[in-house]
């Protein structure tokens, strides 16, 4: 890579030994304050048809190639880049950045994903105005949605336009600023433990690369900044605009000599944590092809309190299970959840010699299948009194969350019986 910063230069590329006829890749020739390249190559050169080599011209535009490599859209990379040729001759810019994460409900008509209709819209944009006017750039973004990366991004969509200048930049976020402040001197070890390090390493390569001075600055979010106000609402466009961000892992210097990507996407959390939650998505998605889950999952979403099924599945598990009667409950809930307890239907399938036809044992002289099991009048006291210990014991479950903590017992109850 040449660096050689308001000079010119020429490079000679691929030539052709006569000798062999092989394609090989020459040396880089730098002229400096000079560009009469004869005298600078060999007479012994071996190279044909010298006359018609293109000549590069090299003017130390380093941002220039940063945007080229790591901005892949062609609007957002023109947008940079001409933002950039504005602001080079100034030595001390002030940035406002900010970042957007919104939840946004579509309409999902299909059966077999009733319930994935919900999607992230992640966006970031800065802002800056000086002597030569307003400037600014907004942008949706790809990828490991949070709020803390949307303002890094922004960040450092603002850093690729200065050069050989003092930067302020304000944010309203103190997690990006940590983040970017707490990277400088890591170790190959502790970057792959950091979330959304790539975004981070190109950071401190154009803070080192163009020589910028960063001081990051925390402000309030909404209170009447105008600088602020408007990033807040530029960020907001971005999901409506045509500029998409894709962080990839085209160069990252000297900091890493590797970086972990799945799929052809870079991992930009802890490693260690992504391989967890691989493993556990695989384990998640083996028990949702399970027959028994075809109705609960693809089903009507409504169906089921996803939320009360899950707070009484933690309750028996890990820590909580301490004893032979929570394991025995735990067991109990998974088979009752999965329509596997030993009823007649199920038996006669598991052993239909033994069982060929298995009738209520309540002498209701009908067939014991899962629908009967809840309409057998025999059972009715029973299924009451365990509505009433399954409200109980959903209440005490709730009141140790932070949600309804502070609401008391009444309205949790009043809550709990809405659905």
């Amino acid at each position: 890579m040449i660096t050689i910063t308001q000079h010119n230069a020429l490079v000679l590329p691929i030539f052709i030994h006569l000798s062999t006829g092989a394609i090989t890749h020459i040396d880089w020739y730098y002229i400096v304050e000079s560009l009469n390249r004869i005298k600078n190559i060999s007479a012994n050169s071996d190279i044909q048809q010298l006359e018609k080599t293109p000549i590069i011209n090299l003017n130390g535009d380093n941002l220039g190639l940063w945007i080229n490599r790591w901005i892949e859209q062609d609007t957002l990379k023109q947008e940079l880049t001409n933002i950039r040729h504005q602001l080079k001759s100034l030595k001390n810019i002030e940035y406002y950045t900010d970042g957007s994460l919104a939840n946004q409900t579509i309409d999902n008509n299909n059966l077999l994903h009733r319930a994935d209709n919900t999607t992230v819209d992640l966006d970031a944009a800065f802002y800056t105005s000086n002597e030569l006017g307003e400037f600014s750039v907004y942008s949706y973004l790809s990828l490991w949605p949070s709020s803390t990366r949307a303002e890094i991004v922004a960040i450092f969509l603002a850093l690729l336009t200065p050069e050989n200048s003092n930067v302020t930049i304000y944010t309203d976020s103190l997690g990006a600023i940590d983040s970017i402040n707490l990277a400088f001197n890591s170790t190959t070890r502790t970057w792959f433990k950091k979330t959304n390090n790539l975004i981070i390493i190109k950071i401190i390569i154009l803070i080192r690369e163009a020589s910028i001075n960063l001081k990051l600055v925390k402000i309030k979010g909404h209170s009447g900044i105008i600088g602020n106000d408007i990033a807040d609402k530029l960020a907001k466009k971005g999901r409506c605009g045509n500029n998409l961000f894709r962080n990839n892992v085209d160069f990252i210097n000297n900091i890493l000599s590797y970086f972990p990507v799945f799929i052809d996407k870079p991992i930009e959390v802890n490693i260690r944590r992504f391989i967890l939650k691989i493993l556990a998505t695989g384990k998640a998605t083996e028990w949702l092809l399970l027959k028994n889950n075809q109705e609960l999952c693809y089903g009507d979403v409504n169906q089921i309190d996803w939320k009360i099924t899950w707070l009484i599945f933690h309750y028996c598990k890990g820590f909580h299970c301490n004893s032979m009667r929570i394991n025995y409950l735990w067991t109990f809930i998974a088979k009752l959840f999965h329509k596997i307890l030993p009823l007649g239907s199920i038996l006669v399938i598991r052993k239909p010699k033994l069982y060929k036809e298995m009738k209520c044992i309540m002498k209701c002289n009908k067939k014991e299948n899962w629908n009967h099991l809840f309409e057998c009048q025999a059972y009715e006291i029973a299924w009451q009194k365990i509505l009433e210990i399954t409200t109980k014991e959903s209440i005490i479950i709730y009141l140790k969350q932070k949600l309804f903590r502070c609401q008391g017992e009444d309205f949790i109850r009043k809550y709990y019986k809405t659905y």
